[in-house]
């Protein structure tokens, strides 16, 4: 069992890859009475796209519910000359202790179950200033991606992340443009946690946060939390046509005075109830909000197995509960089922009308 799960952690190593591109605004602050652009320790904006040293997708306090996992990484060391013995046996080491750390948090979710707290975190803190934290993570196919993409560029171009009523009005204009895109929802996580103490709330916040935005290279638009907006070129890119039209995932990370509705299974009715939920937080009831974004280049295309590669954690949405969308018998491409051909393909729609969810998707 330990060997499987050490040639598991090497495939996942080997095989994940950072998109290209991306994209984010936010700001706020932590405890009830904090000036806005920073929260304490950690005012002004974000580098992009780094997060060294901020832990694990869904560790510590995160009530993670269905996918959710923790996203290995590694990290190559080495001088030049050869590798000895003793370098070979501190490696051998060093997996083993990474491979029984594996299993038990295998065990561990096995013993748990689903929307099991996990221990270690945050104590519970029920003060007048007690904080939630949340993420909401959606990942959206070709027929929306450029509306998406091209929204939260704009938000994060002009909208204001200096004030609770301007991150209010960029919370409901996301969860509006993400509501918009429902006949393309594809994949869903989330994780919540609380309460907590805003001191632990902030942790939690920024830790998830730059974990999301480690999963690109590059961020080209970014709204920060002291109001103003950097952006950089990502660089020549040339779209493969094997990644076809590709998708994006969107983020929604808040840390709010109330808790936010989770959702038990992966369908779209709740995932609805759930960002409808999100963007009736008024001023006061928001703390800090995070949305991030990738792809953010029209050229960085992400394929759906792509998607699965950098958001392992994510699940696919149950197709069927999605009204007016049926899947292409022949290649399982989704599309609206008003169309004559399956735009993937090229197939006849007729023979896809009773076709509501792909192969092995339930």
């Amino acid at each position: 069992m330990l060997l499987a799960a050490l040639l598991a952690l090497f495939m996942v190593a080997g095989d994940a890859t950072a998109q290209s591109s991306g994209g984010s605004f936010g700001g706020g602050s932590f405890g009830r009475g904090a000036s806005s652009g920073g929260g304490g320790s950690s005012s002004g904006s974000w580098g992009g796209g780094s997060s060294s040293g901020s832990g694990s997708w869904g560790g510590g306090s995160s009530n993670s519910g269905w996918g959710s996992n923790s996203t290995p990484t590694s990290s190559s060391g080495g001088g030049g000359g050869g590798f000895g013995l003793g370098g070979l046996c501190c490696l051998v080491f060093i997996v083993g202790i990474i491979g029984l750390v594996v299993v038990g948090k295998m065990f561990g979710s096995k013993k748990g179950g689903s929307g099991a707290k996990a221990s270690g975190g945050p104590a519970a803190y029920h003060g007048p200033d007690a904080m939630h934290v949340s993420r909401l993570s959606i990942g959206i196919d070709w027929r929306a991606r450029r509306d998406v993409q091209g929204t939260l560029t704009r938000l994060a171009q002009s909208g204001d992340t200096s004030s609770p009523q301007g991150l209010a009005n960029l919370l409901r204009e996301t969860v509006l443009a993400l509501r918009r895109a429902e006949m393309s929802w594809l994949y869903i996580a989330q994780e919540n946690s609380g309460p907590m103490a805003p001191q632990s709330a902030e942790q939690q916040f920024h830790q998830i946060a730059n974990n999301v935005r480690a999963r690109f290279q590059k961020e080209t638009v970014r709204a920060g939390w002291g109001g103003g907006v950097q952006q950089q070129d990502a660089g020549a890119m040339q779209a493969n046509k094997n990644e076809g039209e590709g998708t994006v995932v969107v983020s929604l990370i808040i840390a709010s005075y109330r808790p936010l509705a989770a959702m038990q299974n992966p369908d779209a009715n709740q995932l609805r109830t759930a960002l409808d939920n999100r963007a009736a937080l008024t001023a006061d009831q928001l703390g800090a909000l995070e949305v991030v974004w990738s792809p953010s280049e029209e050229n960085d295309r992400m394929s759906s197995a792509e998607l699965e590669q950098n958001y392992p954690e994510m699940s696919l949405i149950d197709p069927n509960s999605i009204a007016g969308r049926i899947f292409c018998t022949y290649c399982q491409g989704p599309f609206a089922m008003e169309l004559l051909t399956c735009p993937h393909c090229g197939a006849p729609a007729e023979a896809s009308q009773n076709n509501r969810a792909p192969r092995g998707a339930g």
